[in-house]
């Protein structure tokens, strides 16, 4: 398991509670008047951030990523390829429909959407994975061990609120609309 960034990963931890049920309350997640230029961007860079990371863990060992990186964040990054893999083919189907909404609302110009998200068994415990892949991602990029740059305080803001929306309405709350913390 990766290690998450201690300073940045709490609010994870305040998620990830032991009697957290597997099973979903609901079909869907709903995220309410999401942002559509700022998901975009959100995807955009999560894009680059992976890409770097496979770039960088193409060549195989952690001996070759050691070049680029200290062998402890080469075991790291290691780690967050393979963990990558997984989310993105387990979730492959479930965030499609989503990605579909968003790029037809980008393309319309819409200020806001509603995406909505297939929930599965497990699924709460793979997106706080990723939300734990990300945090580690985000501090490589701020002390320059990736070349992407960390997010804008608001793409990152979006990012952990789709997280603790997820984990909500999973375990059975209703769905809250995205309110910008610039607001």
């Amino acid at each position: 398991m990766i290690s998450p960034v201690r300073t940045t990963a709490d609010w994870i931890d305040a998620l990830d509670r032991p009697d957290a049920p597997t099973e979903p309350a609901v079909q869907m997640a709903v995220l309410l008047d999401y942002p559509v230029a700022l998901g975009g961007e959100m995807n955009e860079r999560t894009v680059e951030v992976l890409r770097e990371l496979r770039l960088m863990t193409s060549g195989g060992s952690p001996a070759s990523i050691g070049t680029v990186a200290s062998p402890a964040h080469a075991a790291d990054l290691g780690g967050i390829d393979r963990l990558a893999h997984y989310a993105l083919d387990a979730w492959a189907d479930d965030i499609s429909e989503p990605s579909r909404e968003l790029r037809r609302a980008l393309e319309h110009g819409e200020p806001t959407t509603v995406l909505r998200y297939q929930t599965q068994p497990g699924g709460r415990s793979t997106v706080l994975d990723y939300a734990r892949m990300m945090e580690t991602l985000d501090d490589y990029c701020r002390r320059a061990v990736l070349m992407t740059l960390a997010p804008r305080a608001e793409v990152y803001a979006l990012r952990r609120w789709t997280v603790e929306q997820y984990v909500a309405q999973f375990d059975g709350e209703p769905p809250q609309p995205w309110r910008s913390p610039e607001r």
